[in-house]
């Protein structure tokens, strides 16, 4: 038997000097063996080398609330390939609410935040939200 974990619902945001992020081609949630919860969402353009990607890590034992970076919010990068080149920026400020129900897997968060450019130092602004539930399935191969 096999277990086949999908995604459901919705991750979006607001990003400054950038298009919106909405319906992201592929979205990612797991916890590792160390406790922090990762959370992803990627979005293609119609160029085959365009991509952007929303990158979080939570911190072990995060509780539901409000917290304020550094609290809640471990790592958050904000990755964009545009003609081959990478621009990534990495969190230096920020907020975000939780609800993370971790009996049914549904992963609820808001979030307002400043990362830098590690290139450049130009700042980039995003606010957001993604409502997240993993769904198990078994499969008798």
């Amino acid at each position: 038997m096999t277990s086949i974990t999908s995604i459901e619902g919705d991750f979006t945001a607001k990003i400054s000097l950038e298009p919106d992020f909405s319906t992201p081609d592929f979205i990612q949630v797991f916890e590792d063996i160390h406790g922090f919860h990762h959370f992803s969402a990627s979005e293609n353009s119609n160029e085959p080398d365009d991509s952007r990607t929303i990158y979080f890590t939570m911190k072990p034992g995060i509780t539901n609330g409000k917290h304020i970076y550094p609290a809640g919010i471990h790592e958050m990068y904000f990755i964009d390939y545009k003609d081959h080149t990478r621009i990534r920026a990495k969190i230096i400020s920020g907020e975000c609410t939780v609800n993370f129900d971790h009996q049914i897997k549904r992963f609820t968060m808001s979030f307002h935040t400043c990362l830098k450019n590690i290139i450049d130092n130009r700042e980039i602004d995003i606010l957001g939200s993604f409502d997240l539930t993993q769904r198990s399935t078994n499969r008798t191969t």
